[in-house]
């Protein structure tokens, strides 16, 4: 298994993917040019990014240390899936798999980004209240990556998200 089938895998289960302990390993061994949550990436700083963004979680978000690991897998790959840019294996494949921009409006498929969405929100509920968890927490959880994301929205996209699948 290399990066490629772990971000075919992750555009089309995420949950499964992560749960793959194989898949888990390439997923923490990625690395980013970018770390949107430092100001400014010391040059001696040999920190994994996985790690780097694991620790970041676990201060910001103040969640234990495994859903700041399990977050940190969907963030990963997430990023992997969406900014790949090998050669030979383009995006434009995986554009049915992961869906169109998230918004409020009902589509056949789900965004990848609210399947995490709805995901990390089953995980924060039994700490937190959904209002909190999607109001507060999922957008920190998301802007450590740089995408930013409405705070007055997630709660009722991940509602609309969940009734769907009911």
């Amino acid at each position: 298994m290399d990066p490629f089938d772990v971000r075919y895998r992750f555009a089309l289960d995420p949950l499964e993917c992560v749960a793959d302990q194989d898949a888990g390993r390439i997923l923490r061994a990625q690395e980013f040019p970018y770390r949107p949550w430092q100001q400014a990436v010391p040059s001696q700083d040999k920190t994994a990014f996985w790690d780097d963004l694991s620790e970041y979680l676990r201060e910001k978000v103040s969640v234990s240390e495994m859903l700041a690991q399990r977050f940190a897998d969907f963030l990963v790959g997430y990023l992997l899936v969406i900014e790949n840019e090998s050669p030979g294996r383009a995006l434009r494949p995986l554009r049915p798999l992961i869906g169109s921009a998230a918004t409020a409006k009902p589509q056949r498929r789900e965004h990848l980004q609210l399947i995490l969405t709805r995901a990390m929100t089953a995980d924060l509920s039994p700490e937190f209240s959904r209002k909190v968890a999607c109001e507060v927490l999922i957008p920190q959880i998301w802007n450590a990556i740089g995408i930013t994301v409405h705070p007055n929205s997630v709660l009722r996209i991940e509602r609309r998200s969940r009734r769907r699948l009911e």
